[in-house]
């Protein structure tokens, strides 16, 4: 009887990562009318968390910097740790417990562009496998934006909040940008989820870019600071790593 579980819970993940598979070949068939595409990813964490994630967006017509339609996914992988109050007849303690994690997205939405401004909304669907709660499917709504104050400086905003998961999550960054491309920014971060409440202060740099073959120019940026996780009442340094190439 175990064995046939065992093979039962071993053809039910790999269904599912055949349908993450399909799932990102349907979004990636834009690519015939796409006139740019941004493919990226990254990983990053703290002594509280750790992620990856892998994804792409897509200019059905035009270039990502003009107003129009984007589609977009996600591949994602998390690790949290979640803090949960245990009283005995001594004491109150803090009991942490590591949630693993496994999910994808997929988007649809509208960029609007003004001469110093971009904005732009998102809508789709969202699916998670959790250890311990099996599958799931929620709904996000995301929005992005950024405002050119002049030639040096801009201001990047993201929002995205996901229906049947309960997370928000919520990002501010300034940048500075010099004569080589090249730009600093201040960055602050906030997050609520099962297992965590995190807010996040720090740097990034970014604009590197590197000629690879096949892919042209590689971008690199990486940030770093501090997060205090407000579950798990754990302050400590971040840092994370990101990538990306258009085509």
């Amino acid at each position: 009887m175990s064995g046939g579980c065992g093979r039962s819970a071993a053809a039910a993940k790999l269904g599912r990562w055949c349908a993450l598979g399909l799932c990102f070949a349907a979004i990636s068939s834009f690519e015939a009318l796409a006139g740019e595409t941004w493919v990226s990813a990254g990983a990053g964490g703290s002594a509280d968390t750790l992620y990856s994630y892998g994804g792409v967006t897509i200019a059905p017509a035009g270039t990502l910097a003009e107003e129009g339609w984007r589609a977009r996914g996600w591949a994602k992988a998390l690790r949290i740790n979640d803090g949960v109050e245990s009283v005995s007849s001594a004491s109150m303690a803090t009991e942490i417990t590591e949630i693993h994690g496994v999910g994808a997205e997929a988007e649809v939405g509208w960029q609007f562009v003004g001469p110093e401004w971009r904005f732009a909304v998102y809508g789709g669907g969202a699916w998670r496998n959790e250890a311990d709660r099996g599958d799931r499917l929620g709904v996000t709504l995301a929005a992005e934006g950024s405002y050119e104050l002049n030639p040096r400086w801009r201001a990047i905003a993201d929002v995205k909040y996901t229906v049947g998961f309960d997370e928000l999550w919520a990002q501010l960054r300034p940048e500075f940008k010099f004569d080589d491309g090249l730009y600093v920014g201040l960055l602050s971060s906030a997050s609520k989820g099962r297992g965590f409440s995190i807010l996040r202060g720090g740097a990034s740099v970014g604009g590197f870019s590197y000629a690879v073959p096949w892919m042209g120019d590689v971008y690199v940026s990486v940030e770093a600071g501090m997060e205090y996780n407000m579950t798990t009442k754990i302050t400590g340094p971040f840092g994370a790593l990101h990538v990306g190439f258009a085509y």
